[in-house]
Parts: structure tokens; sequence; C-alpha cells
């Protein structure tokens, strides 16, 4: 969605569909208006402008708390943050906790950048890491049915890995014979006994966030 400001706002909508107990169909009444809608954009034709209006609201929440503190301690360098983040999430879940990593990522490439300037002065302030095993300032343990059609932001989450600033934790839940879901990839994950959460909490003091549906 894009304002008279030039501001976009991203959703990541699924259509609800089903059927009843008694054999009824039915669909979601807000996701099925979203779907049909015609935006306003850019086809590579020209600028167009849908006749459909959406008017919104946001209400903050809690996750206008996210730990944007930058970490003062050079001894360890492949930290920017003073608290990790664990995001988990389902579905299209992972909209929100998206947005708590690409800000958290904004803030690291903005130390990056002052300490790429400090470092031509003779001081070594840097949070990049080579080294695959260093503990990451965010982790995202992310699930849906299929790797192939449901791995939402696959991208955002690759080049994420690639600057050394997430660990991803996946559950595809139909890519294998035994059904795969984020609490069990969560509890098998660092050799099991939900060691990563454990280590993260009581050991990092870290932050968890979690957005999906309310059986997950």
């Amino acid at each position: 969605l894009e304002s008279k400001e030039g501001f976009d706002l991203e959703l990541c909508v699924a259509v609800v569909e089903g059927k009843t107990p008694f054999g009824r169909s039915y669909t979601g009444f807000c996701s099925t208006y979203l779907s049909s809608i015609i935006p306003r954009g850019n086809d590579g034709n020209g600028p167009f402008v849908g006749p459909d209006i959406v008017r919104l609201w946001i209400h903050p929440g809690s996750f206008s708390k996210l730990p944007l503190d930058i970490s003062k301690d050079e001894t360890i360098s492949h930290r920017c943050f003073n608290t990790p983040v664990m995001c988990i999430g389902a579905g299209t879940g992972i909209a929100p906790l998206r947005s708590l990593l690409m800000e958290r990522e904004a803030r690291r490439l903005a130390k990056v950048g002052n300490a790429s300037f400090a470092n031509t002065n003779g001081h070594n302030d840097s949070c990049i890491s080579n080294n695959q095993q260093d503990e990451k300032d965010n982790i995202l343990v992310f699930g849906s049915r299929k790797k192939s059609m449901d791995f939402y932001y696959e991208s955002n989450w690759d080049e994420l890995i690639n600057n050394q600033s997430l660990r991803l934790v996946p559950a595809f839940s139909q890519d294998q014979k035994h059904k795969l879901y984020v609490q069990r990839a969560l509890r098998e994950a660092d050799g099991g006994s939900g060691a990563l959460i454990v280590h993260h909490i009581l050991e990092r003091n870290g932050a968890v966030y979690i957005a999906g549906g309310s059986k997950m």
C-alpha cells in the first residue's frame, strides 16, 4: 500500500478457505476482500491507480519494546546488540517478525558503517563475523507447509544469513514423512531438550517474539 507521502506498507495475507463440520464452504471475509482489490502501483507500463481504497489504523503493541541498544562490549566482535532476539513464527505470522529483524539489521548496518569510518582512524569496532559458529544476534524459527511454496521472504533471510546476522531454524511440515512444526524444530535444535531456547533465555538473557495462529 502506498500513501500520498510515498510510504510503503507491505502485507502478507493468506486467503482463508475451508469447510464447516456440515460441509459448507466458506472463505475469510477480510482476506478475500484484500485479495480482490486492485492496488496502486506500477506494472512496467506506467503507474496505475486501482479503484479500491483500504482504510486502516495501527494499534501499538509489545513489539514497540524491541531491543535496539547497540553493544559497547568490544571484546565480542560479532555482537552488535546488548540483547539477542529469537523470533518464532508460522505462516503469514512471519510478517511482523520480519519487520523486527529488518529494523535490527538497519541498526546493525548503521553501526558497521560507523565502524568502517572509525577503523580508518585506528579503531576496531565492527560487528562483522566470518565465523559460521559464532552466536548470532538474531534467531528465526519459521514454519510453513512446503519450502517450495510457503517460504515467505526467503531472499531476505538468505541476505541476513550471508551477512552473518541471522540464524534460521526452519520447519516445513510437509517436506518429509513425519510432521515437523516450529515447536519440534525448536525443541530439537542444538542437541534437543530445548537447549537452544534455554541457552538463549537463561544464558544470553535474550528476548523472544512469537507471531502466528492461536493454536501454534
